[in-house]
């Protein structure tokens, strides 16, 4: 998938090949010794990890990976009674030039291969797009189903979790109640409640880093962005529609810029803030 780009993995190389060595370690087949053995492998697995998550490109897909993959789809042929599947995550986050790459082949897909795209803001796709594809919506588990899949598939069993969204998100080291408290609070700056200046004081701590490149941080604050969009839409009844239809507009407005165009997390979070008390 990188073939004609191997310059872009230089930087991590060291991180690749140390993550490499620790899970052949780790495998089933090859005993990494003692516990605490063991847990200093998954500290190095998780910091080459963390480092190679900031060498990620800012867009969502690059135009150059997407094009490559597209061609695995023409020109290599699945074996007797197989397939081949191409799944791209996170689709809202596609460029313009990105999605009409994809439109010739959406239309008229090799034989014997499947393209499943993924998105959690439906809306957010190009209507060239979407138009050639066949859509299913999927629910949110319950709370008995998720602690269900815990238990049966994560081996999960304290149901400290309150959603499958929550569990994954712990692995990211992202809090979903801390984000939901900031989101309470940026929703109190926009109705005039609460100052910004201590809200813009806590954003300070936990996105600290004003580079555009730090992907981790990009990633913490497309989640906060969702938490806030679930908290205006619990605001429907006590807030006018006019006022919150303008903090949504500010608030896709500023996630665009945040996903296609490279902005560094703080400085977009600063500035929607601050947009928010203008229209209030």
């Amino acid at each position: 998938m990188w073939e004609g780009e191997e310059s872009r993995l230089k930087p991590v190389s060291g991180a690749l090949a140390q993550v490499e060595e620790a899970l052949d370690l780790l495998s089933p087949e090859e005993a990494a010794g003692e516990a605490p053995i063991a847990e200093k492998m998954l500290e190095g697995v998780l910091a080459g990890c963390r480092q190679m998550a900031r060498a990620l490109p800012p867009q969502n897909i690059p135009l150059g990976l997407l094009r490559r993959a597209v061609s695995w789809l023409h020109l290599t042929a699945p074996g007797t009674g197989s397939r081949r599947v191409l799944i791209l995550e996170a689709v809202e986050g596609l460029l313009e030039t990105s999605s009409n790459s994809l439109l010739k082949t959406l239309e008229q897909p090799p034989g014997d291969a499947y393209l499943i795209l993924t998105t959690s803001r439906r809306a957010a796709l190009a209507p060239t797009v979407l138009s050639r594809l066949r859509t299913y919506a999927f629910s949110e588990r319950g709370p008995e189903d998720t602690a269900d899949v815990l238990s049966r598939i994560f081996r999960e069993t304290e149901r400290q979790y309150a959603s499958l969204r929550d569990y994954f998100l712990a692995w990211q080291e992202v809090d979903p109640r801390e984000l939901e408290a900031l989101a309470r609070r940026f929703a109190g700056v926009a109705s005039g409640q609460e100052t910004e200046q201590e809200v813009l004081d806590r954003l300070k701590e936990l996105f600290g880093d004003r580079k555009a490149e730090d992907a981790p941080g990009r990633e913490r604050a497309s989640i906060f962005y969702q938490e806030l969009l679930a908290r205006f839409r619990a605001l429907l009844g006590e807030v006018e529609p006019r006022r919150l239809a303008r903090w949504n507009a500010l608030l896709r407005g500023h996630l665009e810029a945040l996903e296609r165009y490279n902005q560094s997390p703080l400085l977009n979070l600063e500035s929607l803030l601050l947009g928010l008390r203008r229209a209030n």
